[in-house]
């Protein structure tokens, strides 16, 4: 079956089945699967207890409310974590933590740019018995919608307008290249204590939902990020959002100081990151934006570009071309520059 049938498949459901379970400690032992909707392939929960929660030990003048890990799991769906604290366990440990991890068809991870869409589904309490969740489809769709005009307007408003062209380069970099990706200083608009935007900040996960929307779908559902961390160190995702308080190795990582506006290498130098795949792929998407004939070639060029395609077709991009004229500048710029 090809992707594109399997996803009209499931889009001929009346609901969306998502499998779910609780991580957390409690039932007389650390923590483990606490309950669980249907079985799970074993793969699929030893990933589950090595990613499904932060890494390091949070201090407690850390005013921590929510967090999001999204990883792939080995049988090809994506665990999707959200995490709470979860007060004293039977033993009185004080500081628990719970992770609701929901597991989504990765065909439809692909499609849903916005996860924090789910929030009627997250579980912030203990449950020894769990169901299967079950979206309406109607639902899914508004999700999705509704999800990528949000993030978009933070692409245009926020990212494109606050930060460096060169921050892009970095982050495609990390990303085609399988390297991991720090970022860390927040500026003062940014939660990274939460994955709910207010009135004031956006959170952490909102910044990094908008720039996996420059990322190909097939690519997207190979990442991994982390919402919150103390100890970049530690966390094996992709990419992380660091809070202030927390820890960052010098080297070995792509770091984006959002503070001082810099992007840092793997060795820990100050520099524009100049790798030719970000390169390329912005000049890509850049000359099939500009002509609109070049979409009947889009089955060949394969997953590489769909996700920026997507933006360019999305109907409130039509109504305001700022977005789509700000991503020509921005290939335009690279092509100057490299």
């Amino acid at each position: 079956m090809s992707e594109v049938s399997a996803v009209y498949d499931l889009l001929l459901s009346d609901y969306i089945k998502i499998d779910n379970v609780i991580f957390t400690s409690g039932k007389g032992k650390d923590y483990h699967i606490y309950s669980k909707s249907s079985e799970i392939d074993i793969s699929e929960a030893n990933s589950i207890e090595r990613n499904a929660l932060p890494k390091g030990v949070i201090g407690p003048d850390v005013n921590f409310k929510r967090a999001l890990k999204i990883f792939p799991l080995p049988t090809g769906r994506i665990g999707i974590s959200y995490i709470t604290y979860a007060g004293r366990d039977e033993f009185g440990r004080p500081a628990r933590w719970r992770a609701h991890v929901l597991i989504m068809p990765k065909t439809i991870y692909e499609m849903v740019p916005y996860v924090a869409s789910l929030k009627d589904f997250f579980l912030e309490e203990d449950a020894d018995t769990l169901r299967p969740i079950q979206i309406p489809r109607e639902n899914l769709i508004e999700m999705i919608i509704k999800g990528k005009k949000y993030l978009l307007n933070i692409l245009e408003k926020f990212l494109f307008k606050r930060f460096p062209f060169k921050f892009i380069t970095a982050f495609l970099s990390g990303i085609f290249s399988r390297r991991k990706i720090i970022f860390v200083q927040p500026t003062y608009d940014i939660d990274t204590t939460d994955i709910f935007s207010n009135k004031s900040k956006i959170s952490s996960y909102d910044f990094l939902a908008s720039f996996l929307l420059l990322v190909p779908k097939k690519i997207k559902s190979q990442v991994s990020l982390t919402s919150f961390s103390v100890d970049a160190l530690q966390e094996n995702s992709n990419i992380t959002f660091l809070h202030p308080s927390g820890y960052f190795p010098e080297k070995g990582f792509i770091r984006i100081d959002l503070e001082e506006k810099q992007t840092y290498d793997l060795n820990g130098k100050s520099r524009v990151i100049k790798d030719n795949i970000p390169k390329n792929y912005i000049e890509l998407i850049s000359s099939i934006m500009e002509n609109k004939k070049e979409f009947i070639k889009l089955d060949k060029i394969n997953s590489l570009i769909d996700t920026l395609i997507d933006i360019y077709m999305e109907e409130g991009v039509r109504k305001s071309s700022k977005i789509l004229d700000t991503a020509i500048d921005l290939a335009h710029s690279f092509a100057e520059e490299h």
